[in-house]
């Protein structure tokens, strides 16, 4: 098993045309290592490690942020307990988890992270919670100021649906997360949030008892332009990306799903103009 690490300060400066961002997607374990070691010594930092599984074999749809001397770690192709062992580990030395990824592949459930050193940050995360689980500690946590910084939704190794969550306590911030929503009802926080100068930061989409659903973390960034779909198939998504590509956009959350068995992706894209 090939484990993908970096704990480094990084003090490579990149020049004003540099992408902010980096996303590809559907990689293989092997594609992802090459692009690791292609990014890490430019300043990126993966902060996004979607992945799913087709016929047993993983694609990977990484996302990749310019952030030269952030202090990181990121594993893949955990079991749960290689999961478990690195959290441990990890967490008394300051660092944070940014992004879990949970995959069931071929009846196993598979782990990707990411950790942040971040000693000062107030946090929870945990994984393998049922869907009632999750509710009763987003109830507990919110009241306290925490909002929720990642969420991740699969199928356990039993067919029951579970979620993997990350929450920062964050009290001034003002945000929005749903779950358990249908397609229609996912459009109708876009076109309530939106206005309000909401800014998507997670999307994804996962089955529930055969029923595709969706879910979502808005948070208050007025100010920013930005764009997002989803429902896109790779060509689809590709295209999207070239034409916003042209407008000055960078992706910075891609998320894909297998529904009726063909992969979609849901995609949001950002205007950069600093440094630019």
């Amino acid at each position: 098993m090939r484990f993908l690490f970096a704990v480094s300060l990084l003090l490579v400066f990149a020049s004003a045309s540099a992408q902010t961002f980096i996303a590809k997607q559907n990689l293989s374990m092997a594609n992802y290592q090459e692009l690791f070691n292609e990014l890490t010594p430019k300043g990126y930092k993966p902060v996004s490690i979607n992945f799913i599984a087709v016929d047993g074999v993983q694609q990977f749809n990484p996302v990749w942020h310019l952030q030269p001397g952030t202090v990181w770690e990121t594993r893949s192709n955990l079991t749960a307990a290689q999961y478990q062992d690195y959290f441990n580990k990890l967490t008394p030395m300051g660092y944070m988890p940014t992004d879990v990824s949970v995959y069931n592949v071929s009846g196993k459930l598979v782990f990707s992270a990411i950790w942040e050193k971040r000693p000062t940050a107030v946090w929870e995360a945990r994984h393998n919670l049922t869907a009632s689980q999750y509710q009763t500690y987003f109830n507990k946590l919110t009241p306290q100021g925490y909002m929720p910084m990642h969420v991740s939704a699969y199928t356990g190794e039993n067919g029951e649906t579970l979620f993997a969550a990350v929450w920062e306590k964050r009290p001034a911030v003002a945000w929005e997360a749903r779950h358990n929503l249908t397609a229609t009802e996912f459009q109708s926080y876009f076109d309530k949030l939106t206005p309000q100068g909401y800014v998507p930061k997670e999307l994804f989409a996962y089955y529930d008892a055969g029923v595709l659903k969706y879910g979502c973390i808005w948070q208050k960034i007025p100010g920013i332009m930005w764009e997002a779909r989803y429902g896109l198939t790779y060509v689809a998504l590709q295209s999207k990306s070239k034409e916003l590509e042209a407008k000055g956009y960078e992706p910075y959350l891609v998320s894909a799903y297998v529904a009726n068995g063909q992969v979609y992706y849901i995609g949001a894209w950002q205007k950069i103009t600093a440094g630019k």
